[in-house]
């Protein structure tokens, strides 16, 4: 934990001394890694607890799925999201991302999560918003062709 801890805490005094205008500081972290000994829902719970104690702005949860359980421990139900929302507390606004593809899907994480943010989603089709604004769903692109890569300006193998 020092290591993130102090990186936030450089950057915090350099906001200060050198930001214009506002600048947001947050936190981005994958709560979880399956392999031993990487990082358990423990120790980020704790990180948690210390990035409290910091002045970011807000934290980003990413994860392949936003409703995913733990990788670790495969007989627990609770979402893995909502056990950081809860540890949050409100100390400052947690967003999260993870195969969020349609708007009903972006609605019901959005009841739940302060901010939802769209990922491949957004790649693949970088008008999701405005689609979604204009009531046009059904021209979102939900997948992507080899051909349409180019176009997009995604390397082959990133898909």
């Amino acid at each position: 934990m020092r290591f993130p801890l102090a990186v936030i805490e450089e950057a915090t005094q350099v906001i200060k001394q050198y930001a214009e205008k506002p600048f947001l500081l947050g936190y981005r972290i994958s709560p979880e890694e399956i392999e031993k000994p990487g990082i358990t829902l423990e120790d980020t719970l704790e990180f948690i607890d210390r990035l409290k104690e910091t002045k970011i702005d807000y934290l980003h949860v990413s994860q392949g799925d936003v409703w995913r359980t733990s990788l670790r421990d495969q007989n627990s139900s609770q979402i893995v999201n909502e056990v950081i929302r809860d540890r949050v507390a409100g100390a400052f606004p947690l967003i999260v991302v993870g195969s969020v593809k349609t708007p009903q899907e972006a609605e019901k994480a959005c009841k739940s999560f302060d901010i939802v943010a769209l990922g491949h989603e957004s790649l693949w089709e970088p008008k999701w918003v405005q689609k979604v604004e204009n009531g046009d769903e059904s021209a979102i692109r939900y997948s992507v062709s080899k051909e349409d890569l180019i176009d997009l300006g995604i390397q082959p193998s990133y898909v």
